[in-house]
């Protein structure tokens, strides 16, 4: 069973608050940050816990507001506040990078949305510095719908207490973020929501094609990152290609399945194996499949390194434990994360802070139960099944003006760039609402100052556009 953190934490209700000045567009813009704690009740009345945020805002009159969080489940906010959306954010390399062992430095965020928007970061039970109070609340809260009603409740009642009740909303969320702002998109419909935005989501609708074709584009993205070649054309070449060939090759190969002639079949085991680099007789052996943990081992392993699963950009020695993307990130958020509690707050909270809800060195114990059919954590990470689409179909249903924005990137074999597309548009959802961006990165879509910057672009035409 997985652990909980749970504490009643002695300075309960904590509150600071501290001004800023940013540059926006050349601007000088004055934001004022409000790190705070928001009381979560149980359906009894009693004192479940407390969700602690960090808000930054503008002066204005009755200000858009963005709810922002990331995924996990279980994860705090500080990836998205430190690598995206925040006033500050973690200090990049000469390439636009994650910088390796330091020194980690804090800088201005150039792209910020505060001229358009107030950001909210949430993180949720037991994460950061968010805690519940007792073990027996954790079945309330974690869960899909446990975590979306924790959530919506802190979400009314912040808004409530800061004088935005009447608000136009938008809600963000990165990975399994995506379903929480898919179900909060239905439970939030009474408000001014105004639009929900999908970072690196994990989303479908209610059809569920096969994992090989989802798993194609980012794996054929990745053979084309790592190929010296120096006439191997772009990157969107090489995704095209490899759509093309999944809807007019690929697709019909699959459905006959060992219906297929021979001489087919090793057509389609040598296509493959020119679009993601492994070897046909591969292929061939394994009945045509692309299988992504097993390409992240193999594309590289004559290097004797392995690809990245959020992040097929970055490697690690093939014997060396852990996921390389988060090898390359981590000790840059983390250590940001202390440099920005230091400049926002006068004196940090009298508790400890917690990457996750959970401790990951036990069996997870998260129910998927907004999924008719669970897959489970270990299957195909966080599968989205039909309530979560039945969720924002019926928010539109309520809301027509309702709009969805979703980002992705090609090197993501998490939650992929065809997995989103299929998703999106096999829902009741009519497409002009419906906005779909995809870059040149991974899970993490800001991953890179060039990718964060176009996203950050995208998203302010997006909201402009109301």
């Amino acid at each position: 069973m997985a652990i909980y953190f749970t504490e009643r934490p002695q300075d309960v209700g904590y509150r600071c608050e501290k001004t800023g000045s940013i540059l926006i567009g050349g601007q000088a813009k004055t934001f004022r940050t409000l790190c705070s704690d928001t009381m979560l009740y149980a359906p009894d009345g009693s004192e479940m816990g407390v969700i602690f945020s960090i808000a930054c805002m503008a002066e204005g009159e009755n200000r858009p507001l963005m709810v922002i969080f990331n995924g996990g489940p279980g994860s705090n906010s500080t990836w998205l506040q430190l690598g995206f959306l925040g006033m500050r954010l973690s200090q990049t390399d000469e390439n636009g990078m994650p910088v390796k062992g330091g020194p980690y430095a804090l800088r201005d965020n150039p792209d910020s949305l505060l001229d358009l928007c107030d950001l909210l970061f949430y993180s949720p039970p037991g994460a950061g510095y968010s805690r519940l109070f007792d073990e027996k609340y954790a079945p309330l809260v974690f869960g899909d719908h446990g975590d979306a009603d924790a959530a919506e409740h802190f979400i009314r009642r912040w808004m409530a207490e800061n004088g935005r009740a009447n608000a136009p909303l938008y809600i963000l969320g990165e990975s399994f973020g995506s379903t929480r702002a898919s179900l909060l998109a239905q439970r939030l419909s009474d408000l001014d929501l105004r639009a929900v935005l999908h970072v690196g989501p994990g989303y479908t609708g209610d059809s569920w094609p096969s994992r090989t074709l989802k798993d194609l584009v980012p794996c054929a993205a990745t053979r084309w990152y790592f190929d010296p070649s120096p006439d191997k054309g772009t990157l969107e070449d090489a995704v095209a290609e490899a759509r093309a060939f999944q809807m007019k090759e690929y697709l019909p190969a699959l459905y006959q399945g060992t219906m297929l002639g021979e001489e087919e079949r090793r057509h389609i085991a040598r296509r493959l194996a020119e679009l993601t680099g492994l070897d046909a007789e591969y292929y061939l052996a394994n009945g045509l499949q692309v299988v992504r943990a097993e390409f992240r081992e193999k594309l590289l392993a004559h290097e004797g390194r392995k690809v990245g699963s959020f992040d097929t950009r970055f490697t690690l020695p093939l014997d060396e434990q852990g996921d390389p993307t988060l090898a390359a990130f981590e000790p840059s958020i983390d250590a940001c994360a202390k440099l920005y509690f230091d400049e926002v707050m006068d004196v940090l909270p009298a508790r400890a802070f917690r990457d996750n809800s959970f401790d990951m060195t036990d069996e997870f114990g998260w129910p998927f139960d907004a999924e008719e059919d669970m897959m489970g954590y270990g299957g195909n990470w966080y599968a989205m099944k039909k309530t979560v689409g039945q969720s924002v179909h019926e928010a539109w249903l309520k809301k027509p003006n309702l709009r969805l924005f979703f980002a992705t990137g090609y090197f993501d074999t998490v939650a992929t760039v065809e997995n989103t597309r299929y998703g999106i548009t096999h829902t009741r959802i009519p497409f002009e609402n419906v906005t779909l961006k995809e870059y040149a990165s991974g899970h993490a879509v800001y991953a890179d100052d060039v990718s964060r910057h176009q996203l950050a672009l995208d998203i302010r035409a997006f909201l402009q556009e109301e």
